[in-house]
């Protein structure tokens, strides 16, 4: 296994400093590259067989491309493969990349960790926080990575438990019951956890 992640750190490594040329012969050189990944991920299944799929998303801002590739199956039980697309529960895991990038943001002097999040906000966020009570032009993004800006805890509510379950008690994640279920909780508990200190 520690093969395999070290071809795939060296080869993330070329993608990336490959990124930077524009020439025709660079481009040429990008199917190779997208073989050279994908082929990568392939041999990881194959090496690793506890691990059921694993997918990769590379961006090459520089010279105009983005790669995604995916080995596996998304299923053990059904045999269906694992795409590029399929969406998968990562949960907690992605506090440590988000907090990473907001902090290298922070570092390069690209945002205000005490700005109000207002100016990062997408317009069907800014709805949903709305309709929730919530004053999303307080809260700053300070505490949101700080977990103090008064924003229901969606995933431990009965109400989300319900939407995410089917007749089986088995889970059943979509991004709308999500969204559902946080704009049901946010009303009538944000004002008893804000101010903030």
């Amino acid at each position: 296994m520690q093969t395999a992640v070290r071809t795939l750190i060296a080869i993330l490594a070329c993608a990336t400093v490959g990124s930077g040329c524009h020439s025709v012969e660079a481009r040429r050189s990008t199917g190779k590259l997208e073989r050279g990944l994908q082929s990568t991920l392939d041999a990881f299944i194959a090496t690793n067989p506890a691990i059921a799929g694993v997918a990769l998303h590379v961006e090459m801002p520089r010279n105009y491309r983005t790669w995604s590739g995916a080995a596996g199956v998304a299923d053990r039980a059904t045999g269906v493969p694992l795409t590029p697309n399929q969406p998968v529960r990562i949960a907690s895991n992605t506090k440590t990349f988000v907090a990473t990038a907001i902090l290298r943001l922070w570092e390069q002097g690209r945002l205000d960790l005490d700005g109000s999040v207002a100016c990062c906000l997408a317009e069907d966020s800014v709805e949903i926080l709305s309709r929730g009570g919530y004053d999303y032009q307080s809260m700053t993004i300070r505490h949101l990575l700080t977990h103090t800006s008064g924003l229901f805890d969606f995933g431990d509510s009965d109400q989300y438990s319900r939407l995410c379950s089917d007749s089986s008690g088995l889970s059943r994640f979509t991004v709308e019951r999500s969204q559902q279920s946080a704009e049901c909780g946010g009303r009538g508990l944000f004002a008893s956890r804000w101010p903030h200190p």
